[in-house]
């Protein structure tokens, strides 16, 4: 029998594809993520202050309350002992496990990703525990950001135009004022040939930004919804090796000379040029070029700068080629 605890979202227990009948009360539910989530087991009497304290009988309270739990886990769950130890079947699938724990790929199948740790349960408690879940609902949210960031860059390098949308709606929705990911939702809009709604989406960023923040958005926020912000390549192109090469050597000198824009553009290019020729080590070499070019010249661009390098990466690792792998993950170790 398969069992999996959602944590994201309204809280569940499913047994075989099939939702458990949901406890009484929101004090289970509690009960529940202070013994999944805590480093090290708690003691009775801690728990039953920190969630019971204002019962007639705290531990009498405690101990109906995991009796609870065992019905709603069912059979092959361990729930005993003092300090109160839970021991879950081998593949017990429980979410917040995946999203700190797993890649985003295994991340962002989770239903409940991007949204609030045990939603709509704040049961009458013990301050103590008022402040652990308001830690432990930060500390989701912000692994979530950063794996649903890597799911939208990922798939938007990889030509998955929709599912970035997708994953970039999440994470806008995680923070309405992160310029980068709303930067990064009108790219994946833009890639998916919607520019129309791209612009008129950034339109409606930039004025609320202006009405509700009082400051100017980024520059890398208003030219976000430009065809070659969403795109990593130039113009189209007939190149050969040679002109790729001198591409990507004259955009990377423009760079370190200070013309940011036209060492972009350059070395766009080069990439353009470089995966017409057919030379997938080169196109590779470029792309990471081209990243590297936006992270550290780009001015706020990183986001452009991690797409290109997730793109160099899928180029590089299906021919094994090394050294523009370790290139790629050591710039995306910088922004990421």
């Amino acid at each position: 029998m398969s069992l999996a605890i959602f944590l994201m979202g309204p809280p569940r227990v499913e047994r075989d594809g099939t939702d458990r009948p949901a406890p009484r009360g929101h004090k289970p539910w509690a009960l529940l993520a202070l013994l999944l989530l805590s480093s090290s087991p708690i003691s009775r009497q801690r728990l039953a202050g920190l969630l019971f304290g204002n019962a007639d009988d705290p531990l009498g309270s405690l101990r109906w309350n995991l009796a609870q739990l065992r019905r709603l886990l069912g059979p092959g769950v361990t729930l005993e002992g003092d300090p109160v130890r839970l021991e879950l079947p081998t593949g017990t699938l429980v979410d917040v496990y995946t999203l700190t724990s797993g890649t985003w790929v295994e991340a962002i199948r989770s239903p409940g990703v991007g949204r609030d740790l045990l939603e709509g349960i704040q049961p009458a408690t013990d301050a103590a525990f008022e402040a652990w879940l308001l830690a432990e609902r930060r500390r989701c949210a912000g692994t979530a950001a950063a794996m649903l960031r890597e799911a939208a860059t990922s798939r938007l390098a990889a030509g998955d135009a929709p599912s970035a949308v997708e994953s970039a709606t999440k994470l806008v929705a995680l923070d309405e004022y992160d310029e980068e990911a709303q930067a990064l939702l009108i790219r994946a809009y833009v890639a998916a040939g919607d520019e129309i709604h791209a612009r008129r989406y950034l339109s409606t960023i930039l004025a609320r930004f202006r009405r509700e923040l009082g400051v100017e958005p980024s520059a890398t926020l208003v030219r976000a919804a430009e065809r070659a912000a969403g795109a990593l390549l130039g113009a189209a192109s007939r190149g050969s090796r040679a002109t790729a090469t001198s591409l990507m050597a004259a955009g990377e000198a423009a760079i370190a000379a200070g013309a940011i824009e036209a060492g972009l553009g350059t070395l766009r290019r080069a990439v353009a040029d470089a995966q017409d020729s057919g030379d997938e080590a080169l196109h590779a070499r470029a792309l990471v070029a081209l990243g590297t070019g936006y992270i550290h010249g780009g001015r706020g661009r990183d986001g452009e700068g991690a797409t290109a390098l997730h793109a160099a990466l899928a180029v590089a690792q299906a021919i094994d080629l090394r050294e523009p792998t370790s290139e790629a993950c050591r710039e995306l170790g910088y922004v990421e």
